[in-house]
């Protein structure tokens, strides 16, 4: 059995060690790959396969619920962010400023200050007005 799984993690090239882990891709390759090397005299269930591919469905949905929940996230960040123009907040460095607009950065949502600069949203302590 050991040798069944370096032979399937060598054919499929996957990453081995503690804490390693594969995404749905070199999970499907996995599961392919078991199926190529299972002893034809003794095969896998049925039951076992319909197991692993109800896995590798609800990975699927899990990574799509992941990304849909980033989205929400960021769109609500940046509702907070735009709410905030034309208000004075406190940053967490101490700084009292208005915030004059507010942008997305790749992931990060950032305000644009009157005195010129910018800061993350993550660093407003307080909305003083």
């Amino acid at each position: 059995m050991v040798a069944t799984v370096s032979a399937i993690a060598q054919a499929t090239n996957v990453e081995k060690g503690p804490g390693a882990s594969i995404g749905s891709d070199g999970f499907l390759k996995l599961l392919l790959e078991q199926m190529k090397q299972q002893d034809p005299l003794s095969p896998n269930s049925s039951q076992d396969i319909m197991m692993q591919m109800s896995s590798v469905s609800s990975l699927q949905q899990m990574v799509a619920q992941n990304e849909k929940l980033d989205e929400i996230l960021q769109t609500s960040s940046v509702q907070s962010a735009s709410n905030l123009v034309g208000r004075q907040i406190r940053l967490s460095d101490g700084l009292t400023t208005s915030v004059a607009a507010a942008e997305l950065r790749g992931q990060a949502v950032f305000l644009q200050l009157q005195n010129g600069g910018s800061a993350p949203l993550s660093q407003v302590r307080e909305i003083l007005a």
